[in-house]
């Protein structure tokens, strides 16, 4: 960019730093990612992470039998490990957790060397906000069938919930070992080497991604934000590019690519961004929208 383009951006109060927004207060300004994240550019709500319960082999099962049945009150004799556990699969389906809790804890009395029941019973205390507990029930089910790749993957997102971010990664690493071809693992361990500033990292695990999963849009975003922070203007602009592509009304990588082109001097295609980041995002996204306009402003 050239320098009176620069001194015109900070005139205005605006200018892009490391890949952030930095408006006249001079405090950063993020775009929300592409997906819903629980951290910067982050979605943990890939499948088979802690939004879905798994049981070792992966799918929330009643063992063929209704689930309605465990909508009623059980018999306080009952040492029947199936219907304590499949009542808390249904409880947990209707948000109801302590209940969940409470079933799931029943079926690992009954039955205390199966590893399901401490798997979905820690999704049950994810979703109350418990990471500890949570933590320590997919360690059991890890113990118990340490084949299981997907209670070290979503013991891992509990982790980077708490930017413990080294056992994070060991335990996607874990998942890659057991199943290579898990491709949220690399997306996971990927956005937890960018919450460390490990872009070079974050971009391999994007790449690896991309190479079983290439239409995630997600992966696609994440790698490009890398790029910019590694100052690769024309590799963030192909991955925006390839979200624009997967998701055309995703205002966030119109806004983004723009600021690539602006950093690489092509004002003219920054501005057409910019433009369109604004029809899109206005109305919708305050922040983003003032963002766009101050961008289109600019230039």
């Amino acid at each position: 960019m050239a320098a009176n383009q620069k001194q015109k951006l900070w005139a205005l109060g605006f200018v892009i730093v490391a890949g952030n927004f930095v408006g006249s207060c001079g405090a950063a300004q993020t775009l929300e990612p592409l997906t819903r994240p629980i951290a910067n550019h982050l979605d943990w709500s890939r499948p088979h992470s802690i939004g879905k319960m798994t049981q070792s082999d992966g799918k929330l099962s009643n063992n063929k039998l209704s689930a309605d049945r465990y909508a009623a009150p059980l018999s306080v004799k009952s040492d029947n490990y199936d219907e304590f556990y499949n009542r808390g699969n249904t409880n947990v389906r209707q948000g109801r957790y302590e209940a969940a809790i409470a079933d799931y804890t029943e079926a690992i009395r009954i039955n205390p060397n199966r590893s399901e029941a401490y798997s979905n019973r820690g999704h049950a205390y994810s979703r109350q906000g418990n990471e500890e507990a949570a933590i320590a029930d997919y360690s059991s089910a890890i113990r118990l069938n340490p084949n299981g790749y997907r209670a070290y993957f979503n013991r891992g997102n509990r982790y980077f919930a708490q930017q413990k971010y080294a056992p994070a990664i060991a335990d996607y690493t874990a998942v890659i070992r057991i199943n290579p071809n898990y491709h949220q693992a690399y997306y996971n361990r990927g956005n937890t080497y960018s919450a460390q500033g490990e872009y070079n990292a974050a971009i391999a695990d994007y790449t690896a991604s991309l190479r079983i999963n290439p239409n995630e849009a997600a992966a696609h975003y994440n790698r490009a934000t890398a790029y910019f922070q590694q100052k690769q203007y024309a590799a963030a602009i192909a991955d925006y590019d390839a979200v624009i592509r997967l998701e055309p009304n995703d205002y966030r990588s119109y806004l983004r690519r723009g600021a690539s082109h602006m950093q690489q001097g092509n004002l003219a295609q920054a501005k057409q961004d910019a433009e369109v980041a604004q029809r899109l995002a206005c109305g919708r996204d305050d922040r983003a929208c003032g963002m766009a306009t101050r961008l289109f402003n600019a230039l």
